[in-house]
């Protein structure tokens, strides 16, 4: 083929080369290069390349858009025209069906076919449910195409329709002796057609036509497909020649035969993780690169789950210094900056959010702050929600302490309300232009470099930053091209969930790909090249071969259906031969090794299988007995080095820390590591373990640290009284916590157990405070709490992007329904009213020389005939059981959280003119009270007012001459004494551990860094 290429370019003519992929185009223009020294007259493309190159002249008074400009377009379309739907009416407002009927639209064009032709082409198929799906999908395609025709613009999947038009009147192919296709094995019937237009207008241009390999099953395949394409425009037909082991094992897959074939240069390995799966084939390349001359380029990797892969491979590859060819990237919605921005332009329809809040005011990048931390401690005790303002312009008269850092803060709200005054109405452009106007007016890029000058953030940070405000930017420039297709205005709410929307689907190139390295391809890419080392990666289920996604506009038995008419959307038989394919073009593209991987389990530790086609070539080649004699790793595996094995700092510190006799390989190390002070480190490490089992009693390296390093805990510290239960819990983790200061960030996740409290916190606070403010009767309103959850899901991010979340997100409501029905009627029979939600406070009066802080969950007041009469009950709010936090658990010291607020809640009270007298004091259960429908709760309950909130006679009650002595049992032996052991610096370990407990809720993120070991412990209380 290359031979009638030079043919033709020394006739003076002209060749087009057609390549399905990037790979094989590189590797074609290599061989021309070398051959030539040029790509002068010939062009090595894609159809794509070819239809745009054929259709350019008629193109150029018309407007190509992207991809999202089209779906934005249909987004439109279905809102002003929704009766134009009628089977998928319920969900034609929903993103996901605009992307499905998107998509669908696509292939049908495809296809070749017009809105007409399709449609009269379904209706020949006896099924009602397709023809209905079908006439919904037929009257989107045909109002699309004519909104594009009016606003003249046409899509990508319209290149080909008018390259074919045009093919009469183009240049392009006047002077094309040659047309070659290397490659294809099956061709879209749009493809199709341009080839047979390029053949009926131009006779004289030969045809060749390249398969990769030919095998049972690819003939069997390419029948229908290719070779009927080549027969019906009288192409030339060769099959690549080349024969070697690999070639000959993958013409033996998938014929029910085993084959004598020998093969040495091959190797099966397993691994429990990716991460382990990588580094084995990282040693294997090092092994090859030290061993033989082979250059990087020869050797691939080849990935059906590119996904999971790519971060793996680019960090482990980095670590090994094995270049490799891929680029970096992050996602720009996990760059700080990014999200610095998104918070600021967020505070306009949430002004008040205190984490939004202290996110900008620490942000490097927005406001110049000296003392950061000192403002962040007094947002946080100081923050009330909506009236912050006038609170602080309160405080300001009053504390003269904080004045000066109180008067800055109230300026910095200012500034920010001015920063993002923006209007609530207007086009995309109209926002965006104001978002890039901020950014400049905050000159956020000179702040970046500011920070790097000042030693505030090294290079990599700021190159990742200036990257991430770049994309950003051009984020923001091409989503303006999209959305200038939309002719009404939008609100800047919809505006804000747009740019979030996106971020999370973007990142930005880090790092470029390098010219030079191992490639790293999908078994797509691979097809008619070939490598000296090949290596197949994750064949397990799912993967090899990959699963199909089945959601769509048609099901797969539906698909069926449709391709027996000729209508091909994709069906699941089609593409399993596709990928039945693929892997054998893998294995033939292999030359001197072929090494096949597969992963034990999955990465979340669940089990799972080998590939089907593993299987095939350990049929094929009769390997039943060898791979039986392999065991399958585990994740202790990982950590069996071999001295010979270590070729990396990470792999030469883990051998050292368990205890594996290096010296012969330390000569050959010294020379890229610092072994002297990696070593000594570790050794350091190694002393203090020893040390902790040695000593006989307990020292600062068991958590006995002293009073002296303990002394952040003094008279200005304040305890948090949720903090001082957590001690008793496990002193260290709150050592950790609280004086290392070593914050556990948990993901904002809904399935995460904090969040989930968090929505329930701030919906029943919401909920109650809107009868509160108005004065009104508190009822049960089911739209109202729907409303709420809602607003707060949305705040948090949470959107309904899979079934799973819709799932939560219907077990919150159900929970806080049932909760909201169960104790509005409790409250309403005790009449009961909130008069405080969700009350932050700070004292120093409950303890003399020690200031705690908290917030209460809700104080109800009995309220008779409108007057209220002073008795009162205070609760803190649990998802989970409360059953042993009743009165025998609050003697014992199981939580002392309510005996705080008790002080706080009467002095509070008094203040307001109440003469307060207890009800109860109450930690009360959401989940158990939605569950059960009755309030769940426990906690100290005075006996002479029980009958006030309907408490059974069995439930252990106090009479209220003895709360006092309760409540300073609590206060001295308790918390008292718990502050001042934090102050002592005591923060040894507890003899059991509440992580190991059965049926432990407790969780710690610390688990093994604290080193438990309870005979070790148990040894040292004796």
């Amino acid at each position: 083929m290359l031979e009638r290429v030079i043919q033709a370019v020394k006739n003076g003519k002209r060749a087009i080369y057609l390549a399905p992929s990037r790979e094989v185009i590189s590797s074609v223009r290599e061989s021309i290069i070398e051959i030539l020294g040029g790509l002068f007259y010939i062009d090595v493309i894609t159809f794509d390349d070819l239809a745009r190159n054929i259709a350019k002249d008629k193109l150029t008074s018309k407007e190509l858009i992207s991809t999202d400009s089209s779906i934005v377009i249909l987004e439109e379309i279905l809102k002003s025209n929704s009766d134009i739907v009628q089977y998928y009416k319920k969900v034609s407002d929903k993103k996901g069906f605009v992307v499905s009927i998107y998509n669908t639209i696509r292939q049908i064009k495809k296809a070749n076919l017009t809105p007409e032709e399709f449609l009269e082409k379904v209706n020949k198929i006896d099924d009602e449910i397709i023809k209905l799906k079908s006439k919904d999908v037929y009257e989107v395609y045909k109002t699309y195409n004519s909104k594009l025709k009016e606003l003249n613009l046409y899509d990508m999947d319209d290149v080909i329709k008018e390259a074919i038009d045009n093919i009469p009147y183009s240049n392009y192919l006047r002077d094309i002796d040659v047309i070659f296709l290397d490659g294809y094995l099956d061709i879209f019937k749009n493809e199709e057609k341009l080839l047979k237009e390029i053949k009926k207008n131009y006779p004289s241009i030969e045809f060749y036509g390249k398969i990769p390999l030919k095998t049972n099953t690819i003939e069997s395949f390419i029948k229908d497909e290719i070779l009927r394409v080549y027969k019906e425009i009288g192409a030339n037909v060769y099959y690549n020649d080349v024969q070697n082991k690999f070639t000959n094992l993958a013409k033996s897959l998938f014929t029910f035969e085993k084959t004598n074939i020998e093969i040495d240069a091959y190797k099966l390995i397993n691994a429990p993780c990716i991460e382990d799966e990588i580094r084995q084939v990282a040693k294997m390349i090092k092994d090859i690169l030290l061993n033989e001359k082979v250059d990087l380029d020869k050797i691939a990797l080849i990935t059906n789950d590119m996904e999971d892969y790519e971060d793996y491979i680019i960090e482990i590859f980095d670590e090994y210094e094995i270049p490799v060819m891929l680029s970096v990237h992050e996602k720009l919605s996990n760059v700080p900056l990014i999200r610095n921005i998104l918070n600021l332009i967020s505070l306009k329809i949430e002004f008040y959010d205190a984490n939004k809040l202290e996110d900008i005011l620490l942000s490097p990048y927005i406001f110049d702050i000296d003392d950061k931390q000192v403002l962040r401690q007094i947002l946080k005790e100081v923050f009330k929600g909506e009236n912050i303002a006038e609170y602080i312009d309160k405080l300001i008269e009053n504390d003269a302490e904080n004045k000066e850092k109180l008067i800055q803060l109230r300026a910095l709200l200012d500034d920010i309300a001015n920063l993002i005054n923006f209007n609530d109405e207007g086009y995309f452009k109209e926002f965006k232009d104001n978002i890039v106007d901020l950014i400049d007016k905050l000159k956020i890029k000179h702040r970046i470099i500011n920070a790097y000058n000042s030693g505030l953030i090294d290079l990599d940070i700021m190159t990742r930053d200036l990257k991430a405000l770049l994309g950003f930017l051009e984020l923001l420039e091409d989503l303006q091209n999209v959305y200038k297709f939309v002719e009404n205005k939008i609100n800047f709410e919809d505006f804000l969930e747009i740019i979030k929307e996106n971020i999370i689907n973007s990142t930005v190139t880090i790092k470029t790909k390098p010219s030079y390295g191992v490639k790293v391809l999908s078994p797509d890419l691979i097809r008619g090249t070939n490598y000296d080392y090949v290596f197949i990666l994750g064949l397990n289920e799912g993967i090899f071969p990959k699963a199909i996604n089945p959601i769509g506009i048609y099901t797969t038995k539906e698909k069926e259906m449709l391709s027996s008419i000729g209508i091909n959307l994709g069906t699941k038989s089609f593409e399993d031969e596709k990928e039945k394919i693929r892997f054998i073009l893998s294995i033939a593209s292999a030359k001197k090794g072929l090494v096949l991987s597969y992963r034990t389990s999955k990465e979340d530790g669940s089990y799972t299988i080998k590939s089907q086609y593993l299987d095939e070539i350990i049929f094929v080649l009769d390997l039943n007995k060898k791979i039986n004699g392999i065991s399958p790793r585990c994740m202790r595996d990982r950590f069996r080095f071999k001295a010979t094995d270590i070729y990396t700092k990470k792999e030469f510190i883990s051998s050292y820390s368990i205890g594996l006799n290096i010296k012969e390989i330390e000569d050959a190390l010294t020379g890229f590591l610092d072994l002297h002070h990696i070593k000594a480190h570790i050794d350091k490490g190694r002393y203090i373990e020893r040390l902790r089992w040695i000593e006989k009693s307990f020292s600062n390296f068991d958590g006995l640290i002293g009073r002296e390093k303990a002394n952040i805990f003094n008279e200005e510290y304040p305890f948090n009284a949720s903090k001082i239960n957590y001690y008793s819990n496990c002193p260290f983790k709150f050592y950790v916590e609280n004086l290392l200061q070593i914050e556990n960030e948990e993901e904002d996740d809904l399935f995460s157990s904090i969040s989930e409290g968090n929505i329930f916190h701030e919906a029943l606070k919401e909920y109650y405070k809107y009868f509160i403010d108005r004065n009104y009767e508190i009822e049960y309103d089911e739209d109202f709490i729907e409303d709420i959850i809602e607003i707060l899901m949305n705040k948090k991010g949470f959107f309904e992007e899979n079934i799973l979340y819709k799932r939560k997100k219907q077990e919150i409501l159900d929970v806080i329904k049932n909760f909201l029905k169960t104790d509005i009627e409790f409250i309403n029979s005790a009449n009961l009213r909130p008069i405080l939600l969700e009350h932050s406070f700070i004292s120093n009066d409950i303890i003399n020389g020690v200031k705690i802080k908290g917030r209460i969950d809700r104080i109800d007041m009995e309220i008779i005939n409108g007057e209220p009469t002073g008795y009162f009950v205070i609760y803190d709010y649990k998802t989970g059981d409360v059953s042993k936090k009743n009165l025998p658990g609050l003697l014992k010291g199981t939580d002392v959280q309510i005996a705080i607020y008790s002080y706080v809640v009467e002095k509070i009270l008094r203040e307001k003119g109440f003469n307060p007298k207890f009800i109860a004091l109450l930690y009360y259960s959401i989940s158990k009270t939605a569950k059960d429908g009755k309030p769940r709760f426990s906690g100290i309950i005075i006996e002479e007012t029980k009958k006030k909130i309907n408490v059974a006679g069995s439930t252990a009650t106090l009479i209220h001459e003895n709360l006092d002595v309760v409540l300073e049992h609590i206060m001295k032996n308790f918390i008292e004494a718990r502050i001042e052991k934090i102050r002592d610096g005591d923060f040894i370990l507890p003899l059991d551990c509440p992580n190991n407990r059965e049926y432990s809720k407790f969780n710690c993120p610390f688990e093994g860094v604290c080193r438990f070991d309870f005979d070790r412990i148990a040894q040292k209380v004796r």
